[in-house]
């Protein structure tokens, strides 16, 4: 009976810790139109943040950055996926964000939600990487799982710079990865060597190469420092 309560009580702290570790991941691109000033969107961008998106129940974290090539993504961390569909109904019909929805490309528009592993703690950071991918049909979760271990520990977490880096997945098979760092420059220094070494193999070779996606982006707040 005694040892029944202790393993009652050791799942229930292992299911706790577990909840504790997860979150809802909600990654959001697009394009601005061409009647859009950027500059404005990046003022109303950060507004929306400060007085909607961060008010709403389950929020954890919100950054926005930009590609190169004029690709926008917003990624929220949520408490749950009922609490991000809430947010969402409400951000659909608020008026105060009519003029930030109204400079957004409808067309180029797309949003995923996936299931992390681990809590959002890279708050210093001003440059994301973000791949996302499915993978190959042979392979199974375990594999992949043992790989993305191998590749963060041996390689990413080592490289200068570096601040987090989180996995998840969706009901749909997609996967994805960010990572965390904390400029530009040291993501550019360790891109090459990464494309090198052997555990980076290892891993990418588990993914369908045609389903491979991947971008980086400066933090919409870094570059709103530069301008100034």
């Amino acid at each position: 009976m005694k040892r029944s309560i202790l393993n009652l009580a050791f799942l229930s702290i292992l299911m706790t810790s577990c909840h504790q570790h997860t979150s809802i991941l909600e990654v959001t691109t697009f394009q601005l139109n061409d009647l859009a000033n950027p500059t404005r969107f990046h003022q109303l961008d950060a507004q929306i943040e400060a007085t909607f998106t961060s008010k709403q129940p389950g929020f954890i974290h919100r950054q926005s950055g930009l590609t190169e090539q004029g690709e926008y993504v917003v990624l929220v961390y949520w408490n749950s996926a009922e609490e991000a569909d809430a947010s969402m109904k409400k951000f659909m019909s608020d008026p105060a964000v009519a003029e930030y929805a109204s400079m957004i490309k409808a067309e180029s528009m797309d949003m995923s939600r996936y299931t992390t592993n681990k809590a959002f703690d890279a708050n210093s950071s001003r440059f994301i990487e973000l791949m996302r991918f499915q993978l190959k049909d042979d392979v199974t979760a375990k594999t992949f799982q043992d790989a993305n271990t191998a590749v963060e520990k041996g390689f990413t977490a080592n490289q200068k710079g570096f601040l987090q880096r989180i996995s998840g997945s969706n009901e749909q098979e997609d996967r994805m990865v960010v990572i965390y760092w904390d400029t530009k420059a040291h993501s550019d220094a360790a891109l090459q060597p990464f494309m090198r070494h052997e555990l980076s193999n290892t891993f990418l070779g588990l993914m369908n190469d045609d389903s491979v996606d991947f971008k980086r982006y400066q933090s919409i707040e870094s570059i709103t420092k530069q301008q100034k």
